[in-house]
């Protein structure tokens, strides 16, 4: 469905993350990418909600970056990986990640703002 990237972000491998989100303009879903020096970052692609092997938007920017200690640091440095997403009733996203294959971390979010890093 999705093949890395000639990006500095993409360039070697990507990995599927958290079950997609059902949205109105489609399957909304966050995936890592292992790009140049080892670095792994979030990304944000939109599949079709009939046919989830049409990709309609992704993201050419990373979503989030190993940056704090805690992600720069550690057991697999410069790693980060989605492990769930949770959507709860007052619009709020919850995106879980892994840090360093040692830490398990939390982004609070919106669909808004991952739709904002499509392209």
């Amino acid at each position: 469905l999705l093949r890395p990237r000639d990006t500095d972000w993409e360039l070697l491998k990507i990995g599927g993350g958290a079950p997609p989100i059902k949205t109105p303009a489609g399957w909304l879903h966050v995936y890592h990418a292992k790009g140049r020096d080892q670095v792994y970052s979030l990304f944000v692609v939109l599949l079709d909600l009939d046919d989830p092997s049409v990709v309609l938007r992704r993201g050419t920017q990373p979503l989030v970056t190993p940056e704090a200690p805690y992600e720069t640091d550690g057991f697999f440095s410069n790693v980060i990986f989605t492990n769930g997403m949770v959507e709860t009733a007052d619009g709020r996203l919850l995106l879980y990640y892994g840090a360093s294959d040692e830490s398990a971390c939390l982004i609070e979010t919106s669909v808004g703002e991952l739709f904002d890093a499509l392209d």
